[in-house]
């Protein structure tokens, strides 16, 4: 009787015990609460937009943390391919989104960036977003704008979102997002991002080398320093990273590839046609669409998925059809129809989405706080490390990713493995 009452004493003894070792190993997981880390993309931002005026924000800010001498996009060199790619660490090979407009062979089902009820389809989003793996390890989200966020990514969204809307005046963003930090700690963010569009606007509509990119520039440098300002009367332990997805090019009229001049447009059921193009043939028409194509203009190269150069990481995924235009960086490919409206318009703007080895391309990256060192320039790095960065920095651990935490341990002021 007594060995009995033993056994079952030591049974629940060792239960207990367990049971504290896993509530120990869970509380681990979430307990790095003191770091928080805000990341803010500014869109199209290219990084040699420095030089084009004073921007004495951006430059106290390089002085006081890290900055990179570039910021290098996944290809193509686009805006929701990348910033999903900068929020999972992931391709866009592997997390779906290969571009900004795409059709899906398989669900027959299309995506534009136009259009809320086709982005908010939780199907075209894999990977895993860092609200996702934050929440994961008990640590609140919040998201100003950010590609994904007002999806419900596997059922999950940042704990605190916002609709996206592009006339949201950014001294508006700002307040929110320093609202948030003033947060009591029970309720507070400790993963936040933050979005401007309108220097990719104006990129687009002026060109890059434009006087409206300048003053652009120079209105974008004011709300960094609005910002800092705010972060320094609330919290100025946030780590906060600035960054750009990607660069822009200029473009003009007369560097236009009109498609319909090389190929039967009734031969292809899908294609967006731009800087980078994605085009489904139809049945049995793939081979000639790529002879026809193939060494048609000086300004345009196209590839069979399979023969794409492997360091674009761009061939495993039924969204990327069999067939991938790329024009040289300045040029665009369209339809006659549109090439005709495009002239009527516009003599000179910008675009993006080439070559993500062109520097024109190359986006921008300052971070500054306690995690990062200060008054340090580093070597160019592709974007796919940021998610594993902000993993460190909050002690949480990450999905698996393409990205690698040793490419840009370098901006870390002390590292641990």
């Amino acid at each position: 009787m007594i060995a009995k009452k033993y056994r079952k004493s030591k049974v629940f003894f060792v239960c207990l015990l367990m049971l504290f070792i896993a509530c120990s190993r869970e509380k681990t997981t979430q307990t790095n609460s003191n770091q928080t880390v805000l990341l803010v993309s500014i869109d199209g931002f290219r990084w040699d937009y420095f030089e084009k005026c004073p921007t004495p924000n951006f430059d106290k800010l390089a002085r006081k943390g890290v900055k990179a001498e570039r910021l290098i996009p996944v290809f193509p060199t686009l805006t929701f391919p990348n910033h999903y790619s900068i929020i999972t660490g992931l391709y866009p090979e592997n997390h779906g989104i290969v571009s900004n407009y795409m059709y899906d062979p398989v669900k027959q089902d299309s995506f534009s960036i136009k259009r809320t009820e086709m982005m908010t389809k939780s199907h075209w989003w894999d990977g895993e977003p860092l609200w996702i793996t934050a929440g994961k390890h008990g640590l609140r989200s919040a998201s100003f704008f950010w590609v994904g966020s007002e999806t419900a990514i596997s059922g999950v969204r940042p704990t605190i979102y916002k609709d996206y809307d592009s006339k949201i005046p950014g001294r508006t963003r700002i307040d929110t997002v320093l609202s948030w930090l003033d947060y009591p700690t029970s309720q507070r963010p400790q993963f936040i991002t933050l979005y401007f569009s309108f220097i990719d606007h104006i990129g687009h509509t002026y060109g890059p080398e434009s006087p409206e990119i300048v003053h652009a520039v120079s209105r974008m440098d004011s709300l960094i320093g609005y910002l800092v300002d705010g972060l320094g009367r609330i919290d100025d332990n946030v780590n906060t990273i600035i960054l750009s997805d990607h660069g822009m090019a200029e473009t003009r009229s007369d560097r236009i590839i009109e498609v319909d001049d090389y190929i039967d447009l009734s031969d292809v059921v899908y294609a967006d046609w731009y800087t980078t193009s994605i085009v489904l043939p139809k049945a049995g028409k793939t081979d000639k669409l790529y002879n026809q194509l193939h060494n048609a203009h000086p300004h345009l190269k196209v590839f069979k998925k399979e023969h794409l150069p492997g360091r674009f990481h761009f061939k495993k995924n039924n969204r990327i059809h069999p067939l991938v235009l790329i024009a040289d960086t300045g040029w665009e490919v369209m339809t006659r129809k549109e090439a005709e409206r495009r002239r009527q318009y516009k003599k000179i703007g910008g675009a993006h989405g080439y070559d993500n080895s062109d520097e024109r391309m190359h986006g921008i990256f300052i971070a500054f706080g306690p995690a990062f060192r200060q008054g340090s320039r580093v070597s160019p790095f592709l974007n796919i490390h940021i998610y594993e960065l902000v993993c460190k920095i909050l002690g949480i651990v990450p999905a698996p990713n393409d990205g690698s935490l040793d490419s840009v341990k370098v901006v870390l002021k002390k590292f641990n493995r």
